[in-house]
């Protein structure tokens, strides 16, 4: 069974991706363009959502899931670039320099705790913001991610309105504040 990274609600109009297996994703959107009507729930947040267009890194081993996921991204302004495995995202991480990373736990080469651990090693990935985007819930894999450096982990499926507004948050809070933020996280609990 396939986790997606978000469910999709209250858009109009779709995107579609062939999937794997024969099956197919939908992402449900709706119109874009400077007229475009944004969901109601982040229309107060669009100039944060929107701008200045941050670079953010998709990695999660289902093609479809990190798909859409980036068109989402891109839907709200974004520049989004995907990767398929952790190698892949270390690699593309030092090429894109991403302002943020998505990162899923479950990669088939090395766990997203692995490579959360090797980006925060490298110049570029220091302040980037690391969110775990995955299906891994027990108190073990929190620890683990807060372990790994990760700013945030979220559940999947994870509602679009909560991810970008996560996103807009640790985004917006700069490298220093995020820093900061961390080393509490690791002197208390994290839930």
């Amino acid at each position: 069974m396939n986790s997606h990274p978000f469910s999709p609600a209250g858009r109009s109009g779709s995107a579609d991706s062939p999937g794997r297996f024969g099956q197919q994703a939908r992402l449900a959107v709706g119109p874009t363009g400077a007229g475009a009507a944004r969901p109601q729930a982040l229309a107060d947040d669009a100039d944060v959502l929107l701008s200045p267009g941050w670079r953010i890194l998709v990695v999660d081993d289902c093609d479809d899931a990190a798909t859409s996921l980036s068109m989402l991204l891109k839907l709200f302004g974004h520049d989004p670039r995907v990767a398929l495995s952790g190698l892949q995202a270390l690699t593309q991480g030092h090429d894109f320099q991403p302002d943020a990373v998505l990162l899923d736990i479950g990669l088939p080469d090395l766990d997203g705790w692995e490579v959360a651990r090797r980006i925060r090693a490298t110049p570029w990935g220091s302040d980037c913001v690391l969110l775990a985007l995955t299906g891994c819930d027990e108190p073990e894999d929190r620890k683990r991610s807060r372990e790994a450096d990760f700013d945030e982990h979220l559940v999947k499926p994870v509602e679009p309105e909560s991810l970008l507004r996560k996103l807009a948050e640790l985004l917006s809070c700069g490298a220093q504040a995020r820093r900061q933020a961390r080393a509490v996280a690791l002197s208390s609990h994290w839930s």
